[in-house]
C-alpha cells in the first residue's frame, strides 16, 4: 500500500519542520508515532509529495524567499534536510505529479491545518483522498479547497457529525465517513503515586484559547458559538474557581494572559538596519520561546491529585489531557455529551460524568471526595486507568489507524477488480 502525505516535511504535528529547526523551537510532534508505525510496516510505502507551496521558509527572508520559491528543487532539498534533521529514513520524496503516478487504490493524506495555512494544495486525483481534521476548527476556506480537490473520508478525534455545529454547517453535506482516531497518551504518563496517598481533591487542567483575529479562520467560530473562547467549559470552571476552591485547584490559564508583548514593531522612519534587526529579533528570539512556561511537570502534577477535570472545546473535541490523566491513575470528570461513551468509558465505572454546569460539577466532586465514597472513587480511577492504558497507547492507536487505512485500500481494490 502506498501512502502519500502532501507536504509531510511541513507538518509540525508529525516532525520538526524547517521553521522549528531554524529557531531551535521545541514542538510536540504528536503524530510522529503514526509515521514511525507506518515506516516500520513492510507493506507500506511512504511518500512525501512536495507541492509548489510546500515550504516553511520564513517570510522574514523576503526576496531570498521569493527566489527560493522560483525553483521546486529548493523545496525538495528542504524536505531532504528536514527528514535528516528529524532522523527519519525511508520516506520517498516526489515533486512531479506525473512521476507520482497515483492509482485509484493509493492513499493521499492531507492535514487540514496545512490547507488553512496555504501550504497544502489539494490534488485532483482518483486516489483515495483522506483529510485529517485534527484540532478541527471548521473554517470555510478549507471546505472550498476540499471541494476543488475532492475528499473520500475524514479523520478526527471524535465523530464531528454528532458533536460539532461547525462541521454540520460547513462539511456534513459532503456526506463522508469519519475515521475516529482517538487521542493517545505518551509513555511518560504513568501512575507514580499510590492513589490513597494523593491529595483528596480535584484539579482542573487545560489552556483556554482566546481568538483575537477576525479573519476567516476565527470568524465562523465566533459567529456560531457567540464567544472568542474555544474551550467554553474550561472557561466556566476558571471563572468559578473561587467557588470551587474547597474541592478543586484550577491550573487552567487564559492564553491571552501570555501574549508576547516584547514584539518590536516596524516603523517607516527606522533605518534599513534597524528594520531588519526588528524583523529578525521577532523571528529568531521571540518566535523561539513560548510566552507561557508551565512551572511544573505535567505527569508529576497529575499524580498529586485523585481527580482531574479537563473540559472539551466547543466543537465537541475532548482534551488529550483526559486520556493523559486517566493514564496517570486519576479519576476523570467530563461532561456527559457523548464522546466519552463513544470511547467506551462508562459513567460511574471508568469516569465520572456531569451535565456541564458548575453546580453539578461541585455536587459530583463533593460526593466522590467524601471519605465514605473513597472506595467507589478508587475503583473508577482504577478501571479508567486500566481501560485507557489498554486501548489508547501510541502503539494501539497507530495499529488501529493503519488497520482502517488497509480496510479502505482493500475495499477500493475489490471495487476496481
Amino acid at each position: 500500500m502506498r501512502v502519500v502525505f502532501v507536504n509531510l516535511h511541513c507538518n509540525g504535528l508529525i516532525l520538526r519542520n524547517l521553521d522549528a529547526i531554524l529557531v531551535n523551537k521545541k514542538v510536540p510532534c504528536r503524530h510522529r508515532f503514526i509515521l514511525n508505525a507506518m515506516l516500520e510496516n513492510p507493506d507500506i510505502e511512504i511518500i512525501d509529495f512536495v507541492t509548489l507551496k510546500g515550504s516553511c521558509l520564513p517570510y522574514e527572508l523576503g526576496k531570498i524567499r521569493n527566489l527560493y520559491f522560483s525553483d521546486i528543487k529548493w523545496r525538495v532539498r528542504e524536505a531532504e534536510f528536514v527528514f535528516r534533521s528529524n532522523n527519519i529514513k525511508g520516506v520517498k520524496i516526489i515533486s512531479d505529479i506525473n512521476k507520482l503516478s497515483l492509482t485509484d487504490d493509493d492513499i493521499v493524506i492531507y492535514y487540514s491545518h496545512l490547507i488553512e495555512n496555504g501550504i497544502e494544495e489539494c490534488i485532483p486525483t482518483n486516489a483515495i483522498r483522506i483529510v485529517d481534521l485534527t484540532h478541527f476548527n471548521g473554517i470555510r476556506s478549507t471546505m472550498l479547497q476540499l471541494q476543488q480537490g475532492g475528499v473520500d473520508c475524514f479523520v478526527s478525534e471524535v465523530n464531528l457529525n454528532k458533536y460539532s455545529k461547525l462541521y454540520k454547517k460547513n462539511f456534513a453535506y459532503m456526506n463522508k465517513d469519519i475515521i475516529i482516531r482517538p487521542f493517545e497518551y505518551e509513555k511518560r504518563f504513568i501512575p507514580k503515586v499510590d492513589f490513597n496517598a494523593r491529595k483528596n481533591k480535584a484539579c482542573a487542567m487545560g489552556s483556554i484559547v482566546w481568538l483575537q483575529s477576525d479573519a476567516d479562520i476565527d470568524y465562523d467560530y465566533i459567529i456560531e458559538y457567540h464567544t472568542r473562547y474555544m474551550q467554553i467549559s474550561r472557561k466556566n470552571i476558571y471563572d468559578h474557581s473561587k467557588e470551587l476552591q474547597d474541592v478543586l485547584d484550577c491550573y487552567s490559564y487564559l492564553t491571552s494572559d501570555f501574549q508576547n508583548n516584547d514584539i518590536l514593531s516596524a516603523d517607516a522612519r527606522d533605518m534599513f538596519v534597524r528594520r531588519k534587526f526588528k524583523k529578525w529579533y521577532n523571528y529568531f528570539i521571540l518566535h523561539r520561546f513560548s510566552p507561557y512556561y508551565r512551572n511544573f511537570d505535567m505527569v508529576d502534577k497529575l499524580n498529586e491529585y485523585k481527580i482531574v477535570v479537563n473540559g472539551e472545546d466547543a466543537n465537541g473535541i475532548y482534551a488529550i489531557g483526559a486520556i493523559e490523566a486517566m493514564a496517570c491513575g486519576c479519576a476523570f470528570v467530563g461532561s456527559n455529551y457523548g464522546a466519552f461513551e463513544d470511547l467506551g468509558l462508562k459513567d460511574g465505572e471508568s469516569y465520572i460524568a456531569y451535565n456541564g454546569s458548575i453546580s453539578n460539577l461541585k455536587e459530583k466532586l463533593e460526593y466522590y471526595l467524601l471519605p465514605a465514597n473513597s472506595n467507589e472513587l478508587y475503583n473508577i480511577a482504577k478501571n479508567g486507568c486500566e481501560y485507557v492504558r489498554k486501548n489508547f497507547s501510541e502503539e494501539s492507536i497507530a495499529k488501529k489507524y493503519i488497520q482502517e487505512l488497509f480496510k479502505i485500500h482493500e475495499l477500493r481494490k475489490k471495487r476496481r477488480d
